[in-house]
């Protein structure tokens, strides 16, 4: 298993909001797995110190309950 951290950004830009260690057996895996931990957030996936996918942030739809 591999190390991945999810790090959760207040925006876009550089603010860090915290983050969240992961492990999975490659990064298919690990995206699946972040995706799931996606919140009207901007996210970010890194393996050690390589950058392997970046949601920006995502506006909650109004109309959801």
């Amino acid at each position: 298993m591999t190390q991945y951290r999810v790090f959760y950004r207040t925006d876009n830009k550089e603010r860090l909001r915290g983050f969240e260690p992961i492990e999975a057996g490659d990064d298919t895996t690990a995206i699946r797995d972040a995706e799931a931990q996606q919140r009207a957030i901007a996210v970010e996936l890194w393996c050690a110190n390589r950058l392997v996918k970046k949601w920006d942030l995502v506006q909650a739809n109004a109309n959801e309950a």
